[in-house]
């Protein structure tokens, strides 16, 4: 991640409403911007964490540009995986099993988007670990 010189991190922004550029393109020459390509090494498992979005719902990434993060981190020879967790209410992702499902319907599959698809919090989501943070929550 960049930071200014503020201390405050810099957040890019593409736009995918223009029409002169090709967004696939655009997100590569947007990551070249970033120290992303730098921090990447021969051989390393690289999670690309994603939201593959609810069932009958659009408001997600496509999984064309997932697929072109996952090209980039490939041609760097690191080892890209898309991951998420399931959810804690009710609904098709609240399993692993059914998240695939719905993942596979909005279009990430490993065929279409390039790599394995691993759900990081196990088959039912209760697969995680406790971490005490800093100051008051809440």
């Amino acid at each position: 991640m960049r930071v200014g010189e503020d201390g405050v991190s810099k957040v890019y922004f593409l736009k995918f409403r223009r029409r002169e550029s090709n967004i696939l393109s655009a997100v590569e020459k947007l990551l070249d911007r970033t120290e992303f390509g730098d921090r990447l090494r021969e051989g390393e498992l690289v999670a690309i964490k994603m939201h593959f979005g609810e069932r009958g719902n659009v408001g997600h990434v496509r999984p064309q540009v997932a697929r072109a993060i996952v090209e980039y981190v490939r041609r760097r020879g690191a080892l890209p995986f898309l991951t998420d967790t399931t959810t804690l209410y009710s609904g098709f992702r609240r399993t692993a099993v059914d998240y695939l499902e719905t993942a596979a319907i909005n279009g990430f599959d490993l065929a279409t988007v390039g790599a394995p698809i691993i759900i990081a919090d196990g088959l039912l989501g209760r697969d995680y670990r406790e971490v005490e943070t800093p100051g008051e929550l809440g």
